[in-house]
């Protein structure tokens, strides 16, 4: 336990073969794949362009973010030095927490507002002047 509370713990460059979560680490990454391009097919069946627009980003956000697990992950099964170092983890999960938390909140904040400010502006469409259409000549 008094291992945890070492600099050397987290920074060591090559932390040795003993990776005991891989697969719980590829199935977390693929995950994220996966997660992104259902994202992906519902932003393309869906009809709400205010919803379209707002998750435009998500997907390749989460692609990004399981192919870099699946990288760091294999990094630490091969033991490539520096790049299998604990620390890489903590600043990956803290980056992917934020990104997450900034996404959700944002979201959940903007969107109300966007559908309010449009259905609002949609009453107001009907009086605004529209260019009259051009008969055809016979």
């Amino acid at each position: 336990m008094e291992k945890f509370f070492t600099m050397k713990y987290y920074f060591d460059p090559s932390p040795g073969p003993d990776f005991k979560y891989w697969i719980v680490m590829f199935v977390f990454a693929g995950a994220l794949i996966l997660f992104a391009s259902i994202v992906k097919a519902y932003r393309n069946k869906t009809e709400d362009k205010i919803l379209k627009k707002m998750i435009k980003s998500y997907p390749s956000r989460l692609f990004w973010f399981g192919f870099s697990a699946a990288l760091l992950t294999l990094a630490r099964l091969e033991n490539i030095s520096l790049f299998s170092m604990r620390f890489l983890w903590i600043v990956y999960f803290a980056i992917l927490i934020y990104v997450v938390v900034r996404s959700v909140k944002t979201f959940y904040r903007e969107y109300p507002r966007k559908v309010r400010q449009s259905l609002s502006h949609q009453g107001k469409n009907k009086y605004l002047p529209t260019q009259k259409k051009k008969k055809k000549k016979k």
